[in-house]
């Protein structure tokens, strides 16, 4: 088995960690353990003649206790240094996402992401103490083996042939194991999005039992592939491991059967070598089972590494977070948009494409879009903030040119709520919360009696969907931008809102000084704004 350089590089993360002392303390526990055989040989030997050797009984104790305090010392800094490594791999994988771009975020999707950020880095977790056991027992064989040389050159020959020979087997086929267990974790996504239909289609699920059969039969025929790959696996492995097994026992036949006629050995000598053949099979056992749970970890190692590099080949961070010195974008007379448009793709081969575009949003007005289904509204709200890179064209902010540098405080200039928006728990970002203004726009989106902010916190958000597009208003309306950007806000809005959105809400924002960009579909309400921009097929065909 080898361990990839990508396993070695997590422990590599953590050299502060693992230093000369837990080596240090590696070789104490194992030599200790070589010690308390020795002298259980050498014990059986004195004590076959009656005698009684308390030098030997001394050494005897004193090895045990420096073996129970060196192997628990090395657990226990080897504990700490694999969940360091969970952790800082989960905290390092979460940073890389939220400083990645939004639409990357889409292509590798949620399933993916929690998937490989939050179950894969926990399964790591409960894997790497296979490493602590793979590598005391491999110290532990070395030294074993030592000895071994020592009392007989020819049952060295012999255990080490056999164990290599078994060693080579069972590498070819644990190959076959890890690929069932790659393929198991892949399915891992399939079943996490099925479930999710079933989790976020709950409601509509209940209304068709045929629709309800369906995705419940989708669900489980994934997990059932999932559990078949799996158990393939388990076959493969328990198969080699057992075969392994079964050739060190033949090897450790011959030595104890076989050899005494071949090479004629001291009594002390054959009872030192029988108690080292039976102590050192812990060590090859431990070796043999901690093989395929290092196999796995690596594959779903690479799985979460691969969605590392994709996050990575998408960061901002470099244009986006380090722009240093950069002054922040307070206020604006004009934004423009000069031959902005964005290319979706589907399978790495071009699909819908939104522009190009060539408007702006001027300070203080309402700016209503609308146009059909799919047309491209939204895109154009997440083009307009910067959350899809436009990939031709500029962007300007009174005649300055909207460089990637400059996009994070472009960027502040924008509050929203977006179609699919999510609703936080807390007032995240604002340092000084104004309880006394939030309490007026509670009571003015009438969730007063829903809802309170108390200890840093709303004290429900459980709301129906109407009420929770309200909140997300007034969180949004507590970061106070110049500019708002609302993705059909009152779709879900009872009657009263509807019309208090429209013929109020919005007119009073704009005599606040606020910009808004709003998507609507209410023909009704367009005299609301004081430009209409109207989108077909991804293109802008007017503005009036």
């Amino acid at each position: 088995m080898k361990i990839s350089k990508d396993l070695i590089n997590l422990f590599k993360e953590q050299k502060k960690s693992i230093n000369g002392g837990m080596i240090f303390l590696i070789i104490v526990s194992e030599l200790s353990s070589v010690a308390i055989i020795t002298l259980i040989g050498i014990g059986s030997s004195e004590t076959a003649v009656r005698e009684i050797n308390w030098t030997h009984i001394f050494l005897f104790g004193l090895t045990i206790v420096i073996s129970y305090f060196s192997n628990k010392l090395y657990s226990d800094k080897m504990n700490v240094v694999t969940e360091n490594i969970t952790n800082d791999l989960r905290k390092k994988l979460t940073a890389k996402l939220k400083d990645s771009d939004l639409y990357a975020y889409e292509r590798i999707g949620e399933s993916i992401l929690l998937a490989r950020i939050m179950k894969e880095t926990d399964a790591i977790s409960q894997s790497l103490p296979y490493i602590i056991s793979l590598v005391k027992a491999s110290t532990l064989a070395i030294f074993c083996f030592g000895y071994m040389l020592y009392l007989s050159p020819f049952a060295f020959i012999i255990f080490t042939s056999f164990s290599g020979l078994g060693y080579l087997i069972y590498d070819h086929y644990n190959k076959i194991s890890y690929e069932y267990w790659n393929t198991a974790l892949k399915k891992d996504v399939s079943l996490f999005d099925a479930f999710a239909n079933i989790l976020h289609g709950f409601k509509e699920i209940k209304l068709s039992s045929k629709k309800k059969e369906e995705i419940y039969d989708i669900f489980t025929s994934v997990s059932n592939e999932l559990i078949d790959y799996k158990i393939k696996s388990w076959k493969v492995y328990n198969a080699n491991d057992n075969f392994y097994y079964a050739l060190i026992y033949v090897a450790v036949g011959i030595i104890i059967f076989a050899l005494p006629s071949i090479t004629p050995m001291k009594t002390a000598d054959s009872i030192k070598l029988l108690a080292l053949i039976i102590y050192v099979l812990n060590p090859f056992w431990t070796i043999a089972s901690s093989i395929p749970a290092i196999g796995q970890i690596d594959i779903t190692l690479q799985l979460i590494l691969e969605v590392e590099r994709k996050l990575d080949a998408s960061s901002e961070r470099v244009v986006v977070d380090d722009a240093d010195g950069v002054e922040t974008i307070t206020d604006f007379s004009e934004i423009r948009f000069e031959d902005v448009s964005f290319q979706y793709y589907e399978k790495d081969l071009p699909a819908f494409k939104a522009g190009p575009f060539d408007f702006s949003i001027k300070k203080g007005e309402i700016l209503f879009i609308t146009g059909g289904n799919g047309c491209g509204k939204s895109t154009l709200l997440k083009l307009i903030a910067t959350l899809y890179h436009s990939q031709t064209g500029n962007i300007s902010v009174d005649n300055t040119k909207i460089t990637r540098k400059l996009i994070k405080p472009y960027r502040e200039l924008f509050g929203s709520v977006f179609s699919d928006f999510h609703l936080f728990d807390k007032l995240y970002g604002v340092a000084e919360v104004d309880e006394d203004r939030l309490h007026k726009l509670l009571q003015l989106m009438q969730i007063d009696d829903k809802t309170q902010y108390v200890n840093g916190g709303f004290t429900a958000i459980n709301l129906s969907t109407g009420q929770k597009k309200r909140l997300a208003l007034v969180a949004a309306l507590m970061e106070n931008r110049p500019i708002y950007l609302l993705d059909e806000w009152a779709a879900e809005q009872d009657p009263y809102f509807h019309h208090y959105y429209y013929k109020t809400l919005l007119p009073d924002l704009k005599k606040q000084g606020k910009t808004l960009v709003v998507i609507s579909h209410d023909d009704r309400y367009f005299g609301s704004a004081d430009r209409l921009v109207k989108m077909e097929y991804g293109q802008i065909v007017s503005i009036t």
